[in-house]
């Protein structure tokens, strides 16, 4: 993993950054594949606990390592509630990566599956009376525009653990493992994010996030959501049909952002360039919240040292000092480097959101 330690760091945005349902993706990919070059990156669905078992044993018998059905179970999440006794085989095949991954998949699926615990969650308290008397009247992506609006200026400070397990990948070669961090992220509304590395590799950091090199990101609580939806950016909006995002109806749509109406920066180095960007909203039928953000850079410069640069969050329900919040509950940012098409993904969780406070602290 030495090559990956030469790669580069993203600024995601640049401020200018119950029975069991899984996720439908396969509709909705195969409609927007129809006559559509959109997103690089198509999510694919998620695993079976046979077809794990099935790769570990394959790996195992050819005397290969785990690394990439660890990753692919970070990526693609899971479909099925994991028992002690699945757990217990993948020990007694030494794939404690793929269980490490898999617990976190199993988070990621509860999390995405809580439903609020409050009944009024006050999404659009900040629309005045005269926009919620005309919210529906409205088209729909205008009616999502009012809600992630209000949804960015109703949100709490809160402090909340981001874990990040960091992959890398060589153009001809399969997902090996890097290094895991922990990091606190403190959000305010008046300036944004602030992330403190704390842990890498289960040990006490001794550098700074600024410091700790590799793939990072920024932006997934307001920056993403708020720049897609800004007027400024002239995001251009295409309904592309309908999904069942875990168990919740969704209606999907494609956007773009040209780089000249753009804000998002990549930063390798002391290099760094403006892009535009398109992705996909999955987005609640009934609430009109986003519930799903894919996106993707578009027109970088052939002389930029990054070919391509994805991202994608995943929002759930979290609970904040009595108050239900859709915030992002996993995350998933990758680059690949257009000189040895080496790529490095970090797959992220969020968990352990609390108010912000001067005396909460973060605890294991």
């Amino acid at each position: 993993m030495a090559k990956q330690k030469k790669i580069f760091y993203l600024l995601a945005i640049f401020f200018l950054i119950f029975s069991l349902e899984q996720p439908n993706f396969s509709q909705v990919n195969k409609e927007v594949s129809k006559g559509s070059s959109l997103i690089s990156f198509v999510a694919q669905p998620p695993l079976s606990q046979d077809e794990i078992l099935n790769r570990v044993k394959a790996a195992r018998a050819a005397r290969q390592d785990f690394d990439d059905i660890a990753a692919d179970v970070d990526q693609r999440g899971i479909n099925f509630v994991p028992q002690e006794q699945l757990f217990n085989q993948l020990r007694f095949f030494r794939a404690s990566i793929v269980n490490n991954a898999l617990a976190r998949a199993d988070e990621r699926r509860k999390a995405l599956m809580t439903q609020p615990k409050t009944t009024e969650t006050e999404v659009i308290e900040n629309l005045s009376d005269e926009e919620k008397q005309n919210l529906k009247s409205l088209p729909f992506i205008e009616q999502a525009r009012k809600v992630a609006l209000a949804y960015v200026s109703s949100l709490p400070n809160f402090i909340v653990r981001q874990q990040v397990q960091r992959y890398g990948r060589p153009l001809v070669e399969g997902w090996k493992l890097g290094d895991y961090l922990e990091l606190a992220v403190s959000y305010a509304v008046d300036r944004g994010e602030d992330i403190k590395l704390k842990l890498k590799n289960g040990r006490a950091a001794n550098t700074t996030f600024e410091e700790v090199g590799g793939l990072t990101s920024t932006g997934q609580f307001a920056g993403q959501l708020s720049a897609i939806f800004s007027l400024e950016s002239k995001t251009q909006f295409t309904e592309k049909g309908s999904t069942n995002f875990y168990g919740q109806p969704c209606l999907v749509f494609e956007y773009r952002v040209e780089t000249r109406n753009s804000r998002q920066q990549i930063k390798i180095g002391n290099a760094q360039v403006i892009t535009g960007y398109q992705g996909r909203l999955y987005i609640h039928q009934e609430s009109k919240q986003i519930l799903r953000m894919e996106q993707e850079s578009i027109e970088i410069p052939y002389t930029f040292p990054i070919l391509d640069a994805t991202s994608s969050v995943d929002f759930g329900w979290v609970n904040i000092a009595g108050r239900d919040y859709l915030l992002p509950v996993n995350a998933q940012v990758s680059l690949t480097s257009r000189e040895d098409r080496f790529t490095a993904l970090n797959c992220i969780s969020f968990n352990k959101y609390n108010k912000f406070d001067t005396d909460v602290k973060l605890v294991d």
